[in-house]
């Protein structure tokens, strides 16, 4: 009887859903839509100090950054944009390349004063901090990328070329 018990209770757990909870950024972020060639970039911003940028990565938003925005914003300016097309930012049809979300970055950096930062991505969010990086190298203090290969730069091309094989990654080719 407890071995069918302690069953039923392991499946019950398995197959419920896990909830993550969503850390609020501190109130004393504010937060705003500034408008951008072609879109509107909803953005967090707060603290005071030297200029950070958090982008976030594919399929999130910049929620994902709370922690460590409100570490940040001890001595740090914290700007965390939602990018192009994701979360409370605007869902254009087009211009979703790289380039383009780097001057939407750049566009948001100067709706608020800010002549040079630090740059942080994650996941695609990196693609978007090197697009930046190299567009805006004299506006770019610092940059961290990271979780993400970056097209052009080694091991970029080992690992396309195993997504690419048959029965790998997204319709087996990278999207």
């Amino acid at each position: 009887m407890m071995r069918r018990l302690f069953g039923i209770f392991t499946v019950l757990i398995v197959c419920s859903p896990a909830y993550a909870g969503v850390k609020p950024f501190p109130p004393s972020f504010h937060t705003q839509d500034i408008a951008v060639e072609g879109a509107t970039i909803h953005v967090r911003v707060g603290g005071s100090g030297p200029a950070v940028v958090l982008l976030h990565g594919f399929g999130d938003t910049g929620d994902m950054w709370a922690p460590l925005a409100a570490e940040l914003a001890r001595d740090h300016m914290v700007v965390v944009p939602d990018l192009r097309g994701m979360g409370l930012s605007s869902h254009p049809a087009d211009r979703y390349d790289k380039r383009t979300q780097a001057a939407d970055v750049r566009a948001v950096l100067a709706h608020l004063n800010i002549d040079h930062s630090a740059v942080v991505g994650h996941d695609i969010g990196t693609m978007v901090a090197y697009a930046y990086a190299a567009r805006y190298p004299d506006r770019t203090d610092r940059l961290v990328v990271m979780d993400a290969p970056v097209p052009g730069i080694p091991p970029w091309d080992a690992l396309a070329f195993l997504v690419r094989r048959p029965g790998c990654g997204a319709a087996g080719g990278w999207a």
